[in-house]
């Protein structure tokens, strides 16, 4: 069995980004991650949803999560989001921990299914190199590889959810199946 930690970005209180068509980065991606651990319930793959707890303070949060998901202990934690934009910007990237090989891998499988499923352009991986940037204590804490999905931007979710939403879940799925 291969387990793998989806974990949800932001938490029911504090939602993160809004899209353009009002759904909300915790709402959108909570969704998104019931469909992939439904797929995968049968299956050589054991899909586990982490939530973060509604709390302020994202230190706690990620405490918190960060031992619920080293408890569990999974091959790969994939942490899904969706960028704020107040411009155009458009695009998908991927985020690991620079010096991971394995995180830098695992970035690479789902950048390469976001680029083969999703029509925006590949705005390519980024490395977190401390704890203080974007996400940066979730890839410092976990112990598993990380990787932090940013597969559109907020202006971007009427096209994505409209027209491509199964190609999302199919970007998602085949990065799963990968590993």
């Amino acid at each position: 069995m291969k387990k793998i930690a989806v974990i949800v970005g932001h938490n029911s209180k504090y939602q993160g980004a809004m899209g353009n068509l009002g759904v909300s980065e915790f709402v959108l991606n909570t969704a998104i991650a019931n469909v992939l651990e439904a797929h995968f319930r049968d299956s050589e793959y054991k899909i586990k949803v982490f939530h973060r707890l509604p709390v302020k303070s994202y230190t706690k949060q990620m405490k918190d999560l960060s031992k619920r998901v080293n408890k569990y202990d999974p091959i790969v934690a994939m942490s899904l989001h969706f960028n704020a934009s107040a411009s155009k910007a458009t695009g998908h990237e991927v985020l690991y921990l620079k010096g991971s090989k394995k995180g830098l891998k695992y970035a690479k499988r789902l950048d390469e299914s976001f680029d083969k499923h999703l029509s925006n352009r590949d705005r390519n991986l980024k490395p977190i190199k401390g704890r203080n940037e974007r996400g940066g204590q979730l890839f410092f804490r976990i112990v598993a590889p990380v990787i932090l999905a940013e597969p559109f931007f907020s202006n971007e979710e009427a096209e994505i959810l409209n027209k491509n939403f199964n190609n999302l879940i199919e970007a998602y799925i085949e990065f799963i199946e990968s590993i």
